[in-house]
């Protein structure tokens, strides 16, 4: 297990995510989100369930109305998602900088009086960054993995910092205590005995739900889903057997019903 490229980067996230900090200035100069009238999020797949928690997490704590949009919806359907004639801050994300519908989204909205555009992204030189007016590139994250890990991480840990969110300095330390203790609850929850994966969360914990709900599809070709915690309740619960297992995400707003 220990040779795998996923592996790896998985442990490797504590001391990216030092580096994330280090960039603390770069960040907030490159991704100003105070005093924005409205913020929308572009993305697909792992890059999309990220700046879906990102997006509550702006409304609650900024009070700014934010926006979490798929790359293609926002493509072929921008008038379902922008206001006319109302000013946006457009934050495109994608680890490559080459996801094709986010490319064509910031395409799109090229040269539209309305739309400021950042994006964010592990790749110099890539797409996005050249179709947006400023860029985040987080040069440091490598993956060979196929599948999103530290880079989901950086991303999102970057948006947090331009949100100003305190406390973030115990993030790599914590996760290291974290991975330390992984073998035991992994012993504890014999993984294996389970194919049907439940992930349940509200708000910020929704758009996590998600990414742990795709993370179990495509590097366990398990069956996974992600609902609100109490809509479960209203039929997905049928389909609960012994060899399911319900990941619950709560919110200390929520936690007592939850």
């Amino acid at each position: 297990m220990h040779n795998y490229f996923t592996f790896k980067e998985i442990q490797e996230q504590p001391e990216l995510l030092k580096k994330v900090l280090n960039k603390e200035k770069e960040i907030k100069k490159i991704l100003p989100l105070t005093d924005r009238e409205r913020v929308a999020f572009i993305g697909c797949g792992s890059s999309y369930y990220l700046p879906m928690a990102v997006a509550y997490h702006v409304r609650r704590k900024m009070n700014i109305p934010a926006y979490a949009f798929t790359g293609f919806g926002t493509f072929r359907y921008p008038n379902t998602r922008f206001e006319k004639n109302k000013d946006y801050f457009i934050i495109a994300i994608s680890r490559s900088g080459e996801s094709s519908e986010t490319v064509s989204a910031l395409e799109s909205l090229k040269d539209k009086t309305h739309f400021k555009t950042a994006s964010v992204t592990c790749e110099a030189g890539s797409t996005i960054t050249k179709l947006s007016d400023t860029s985040l590139i987080l040069e440091f994250v490598n993956e060979k993995s196929i599948v999103m890990t530290q880079s989901t991480t950086s991303m999102i840990l970057s948006l947090q910092i331009a949100m100003e969110d305190k406390g973030l300095e115990v993030i790599p330390e914590l996760l290291k205590e974290v991975f330390d203790n992984a073998s035991d609850s992994f012993d504890i929850l014999n993984l294996n005995a389970f194919e049907h994966f439940i992930y349940l969360g509200y708000d910020e914990y929704l758009g996590i739900a998600n990414e742990g709900a795709l993370k179990i599809r495509e590097m366990a070709l398990s069956n996974s889903e992600t609902y609100e915690t109490l809509e479960y309740r209203h039929g997905p619960k049928s389909l609960a057997t012994k060899g399911s297992l319900i990941f619950f995400l709560p919110s200390s707003e929520s936690f007592k019903e939850e």
